[in-house]
């Protein structure tokens, strides 16, 4: 990495990544998070088009695009304003902001993903999940930073469609 270089850059309206507008403003919509895969897959969160694009980055100076998950379009009705994104093997956690919710998506394959999981409040015995800012994996654990309920949960998504609750951080917990 002694010589790093310009490869290329993802534009909204150019090259099929045509979800990258801001929905209130009608201007490209700002980047909140991304995360890479082992397999060149790029995930990034656009919260303003309440939107995760997924691009294939084997030829950096020519990403593919693969995928858009948009909130209520194809049964993806929990990423209103994704704020953050993380992937763990083919599992990409996407924190929503709006719908304060954690979505679990299959991405085995890119260009046709699944919703795998939901971590919400009163489902699958999640309680304290408010505004998500960030989420990251280690493993199949995964910590959910949620603001607006000063906590970080830690959950086991070992198997996405059914994540456990481990633990829960705040104030409250010492």
């Amino acid at each position: 990495y002694n010589n790093p270089y310009f490869a290329s850059s993802i534009i909204s309206g150019q090259n099929s990544f045509t979800n990258l507008t801001d929905l209130t403003y009608g201007r490209p919509a700002h980047i909140a998070s991304f995360a890479f895969s082992d397999t060149n897959l790029l995930a990034f969160a656009a919260p303003g088009a309440n939107s995760v694009t997924l691009a294939n980055i084997t030829n950096l100076s020519a990403p593919v695009w693969q995928s858009a998950l948009v909130d209520g379009v194809n049964g993806w009705n929990d990423l209103a304003k994704p704020q953050s994104v993380a992937i763990s093997g083919n599992v990409l956690a996407i924190g929503s902001q709006g719908d304060k919710a954690v979505t679990l998506a299959n991405i085995s394959n890119p260009g046709a993903p699944t919703v795998a999981g939901l971590i919400k409040s009163g489902v699958n015995g999640f309680n304290a999940v408010g505004e998500v800012w960030e989420v990251a994996f280690s493993g199949n654990l995964l910590a959910i930073a949620s603001y607006s309920s000063n906590a970080v949960i830690l959950a086991d998504c070992s198997n996405p469609s059914a994540p456990a609750p481990r633990a829960i951080l705040n104030a409250a917990s010492g």
